[in-house]
């Protein structure tokens, strides 16, 4: 992605829960990374080589949500979309899911 060329970005908003998000974050600072690094590094790994992520953290309850925002390539973000498709699941759904792989792989 050429960050001088700001005409090709787009955000992309995800509605997750909450303390999720939070958890999610908080594994971000640990790894030294922004969330949109690794959102970006995920989408890419995905486009690669798809891979489905299963998630033992159940502790994550509450009905209370936010809007998680990033800053994407518009051509890369279609790209991951179509492996969405192919695979039967939606960008959210597959992010959620990895968003739960991090903060399991982290402890937070």
């Amino acid at each position: 992605m050429d960050k001088n060329n700001k005409s090709n970005l787009m955000t992309v908003t995800f509605r997750v829960k909450r303390e999720l998000h939070d958890r999610y974050k908080i594994a971000m600072i640990k790894e030294n990374i922004t969330s949109t690094e690794s959102f970006i590094m995920h989408v890419k790994k995905q486009i690669e080589h798809y891979e489905k992520y299963e998630s033992k953290l159940t502790d994550i309850d509450n009905s209370d949500y936010t809007k998680a925002n990033f800053r994407i390539d518009r051509d890369l973000y279609a790209e991951y979309k179509i492996v969405m498709i192919k695979e039967r699941t939606t960008p959210t759904a597959d992010f959620i899911r990895y968003m739960m792989k991090v903060v399991e792989d982290n402890n937070c």
